[in-house]
This record gives C-alpha cells, sequence and structure tokens, in this order.
C-alpha cells in the first residue's frame, strides 16, 4: 500500500501543480473567439501536448535541460514572464493578439500548445515533479536511474491521467462560456486577469528565489 500512496501522492501534487481551475480564465480569453468546434480542439491539443511534454521531461528532462545549460527556475522566470504579458492583455492593457494577429498564433491547435500546454499546464512545476519522481526508487525511495519497467509505466498512467482531467475541466468549461455574454466574459477577463498576473508574478518570484534566497518564503 505504501507503494501505491507515493503514486496517488503523485498524482495529487500534479493535479495542484497544474491548476486546471486556475487555468480556466486563460482558456476562456484565448479561445473567445473560436467556435465549439474550435474550442474542443484547443482543448484536446492542450491535454495531449502537456502528456507528451511531461514524458518526454519524465524521462530525458535532465540530459534536454544540461544540454542547453538552462535551469528549472531560469524556465519557471521566463514562464512568469509570458503569463504577466497575457495578464496585461486580458485586462486591456496590452494589444489583444486575436485582433493584432489573423494568422496561425490564434488558431485551435496553437493556442492548444501556447499559452495551455507551456507554459501553464506543462510548465516548470509540473515538469520538475515528473522529473524527479521518474529517478526515484519506489521500493527504496532512493535516487536511482528509471530503469525499472513497471515504475516508468505507473509514471505514464499517472501523467496520462492528469491529462485526460486537463482535458474534462477544459471541456467543462467551453460548455459553460455558452451561457456567458459577451459583455459578461469581457468583465471577468479584465477580474481574472488581475489574478493571472499574479500567477505570473509567483512564478516569476519563485525562479528568482533560486538565485535570492531572501525572497524565499
Amino acid at each position: 500500500m505504501t507503494l501505491w500512496a507515493d503514486y496517488v501522492h503523485l498524482l495529487i501534487a500534479l493535479v495542484a501543480i497544474v491548476d486546471i481551475p486556475g487555468n480556466l480564465p486563460m482558456f476562456l480569453q484565448r479561445t473567445g473567439h473560436l467556435n465549439a468546434a474550435g474550442r474542443v480542439t484547443t482543448a484536446i491539443t492542450a491535454s495531449v501536448a502537456t502528456l507528451l511534454i511531461l514524458l518526454v521531461f519524465a524521462f530525458a528532462g535532465p540530459a534536454i535541460l544540461a544540454s542547453f545549460g538552462i535551469t528549472v527556475e531560469a524556465f519557471k522566470i521566463l514562464g512568469g514572464l509570458v503569463i504577466l504579458i497575457m495578464a496585461l492583455e486580458m485586462l486591456g492593457l496590452r494589444g489583444d493578439p486575436a485582433r493584432d494577429h489573423g494568422g496561425s498564433q490564434n488558431s485551435p491547435v496553437a493556442i492548444g500548445i501556447f499559452p495551455m500546454a507551456v507554459p501553464l499546464f506543462a510548465g516548470p512545476g509540473a515538469i520538475s515533479a515528473v522529473m524527479v519522481f521518474v529517478h526515484l526508487d519506489p521500493f527504496a525511495g532512493a535516487e536511482t536511474h528509471p530503469n525499472n519497467v513497471d515504475h516508468q509505466m505507473i509514471v505514464a498512467g499517472v501523467v496520462l491521467t492528469v491529462s485526460v482531467l486537463i482535458l474534462l475541466g477544459l471541456l467543462a468549461a467551453s460548455a459553460l462560456s455558452r451561457f456567458l455574454t459577451p459583455l459578461v466574459q469581457d468583465v471577468l477577463n479584465r477580474l481574472l486577469g488581475i489574478i493571472v498576473g499574479a500567477l505570473g508574478i509567483e512564478f516569476i518570484l519563485e525562479g528568482l528565489a533560486a538565485f535570492y534566497p531572501v525572497l524565499a518564503r
């Protein structure tokens, strides 16, 4: 039971880190110009992209980051800056990309990959969690090489479960958005932009705390 409890802990941690309810406002804002089918496509793309990204980083993450000389903290700071810029768009303090760019940047697939999958769902926190856990020996609790096939498959199953939950959450948000008038959605975008902006700043502070411990809580 202790072994399976560890996997349950990973599942709970990932669900908390990807913060599906907290990222729904961004999904609604970025897909406001799409029809129902477009929102569904965005939701599927976001969940599948999140699944693939987390699996790649779970098993090859350390080598990927090391090859570019990138730290998780630097990735977190960049993700925070990206989210902060999007919050400014939600608040109307920066041009709306849906109006400024009519190209593929606002297609359902493009939005599902960026910003939904990266940096929101498959962000620094989720990537760090899967990288650390896949390199732990679930029987000994010590760091080891991920050569236990059963361990790898179960971790992959946990990531798949989280991706399915993301899909269900986005589809539910898409269905609810049909009952919101354009005026209500605009007001909600402004209010939720403040929350999204605070989330971006939180990401930045967490990344900076690694270099400036005085910022750590």
